[in-house]
């Protein structure tokens, strides 16, 4: 299965959408370790046998979530009452301000980097690098700063559900 046709039918993304999204892919394309993360992506989507159906009701973001404070740093690629695509590009030495990624989701790391990372008083460093992460809502705000030479790219599959 490919990437498009994984985000059509686990995800019901429309096909001009999908092909968007794929295209924001392409250049990465050559990479081996890329194409292995993307396979481990489309598997794991095609695992999570999403609720579409009756009885599933979204929940709307809260204030704090990261499209609404770091607009500059999450485009939104796809919206549905079920499922958020987002884009993150960060370059080396960029700030991202405390936010909320309250859902639950599949973070696919296209070119990792190193962070600060920044938590209520806390502040760490952690290196995340190319790779699919399956992540659990959280409602502690967090902000994080790229400290590595490189661009940090993700493309985060976030699951509205209550």
């Amino acid at each position: 299965m490919s990437f498009k046709e994984c985000l059509m039918d686990a995800f019901r993304v429309s096909e001009p959408c999908a092909d968007e999204i794929v295209s924001r892919l392409r250049p990465f394309s050559g990479d081996s370790q890329f194409n292995q993360a993307l396979a481990q992506l489309i598997e794991k989507s095609n695992q999570l046998n999403l609720p579409f159906l009756e009885g599933f009701v979204p929940q709307k973001p809260v204030s704090e979530d990261a499209v609404t404070v770091a607009p500059e740093t999450h485009e939104v690629l796809f919206e549905s009452p079920f499922i958020r695509i987002l884009y993150t590009e960060l370059q080396p030495g960029d700030k991202v301000v405390p936010h909320i990624h309250q859902w639950d989701s599949l973070l696919f790391i296209i070119s990792g980097s190193t962070f600060a990372m920044e938590s209520g008083d806390t502040c760490e460093q952690e290196s995340w690098p190319c790779g699919v992460y399956e992540l659990s809502g959280d409602m502690t705000p967090a902000g994080f700063v790229n400290l590595g030479s490189s661009p940090y790219i993700a493309l985060n599959i976030e699951i509205k559900k209550c």
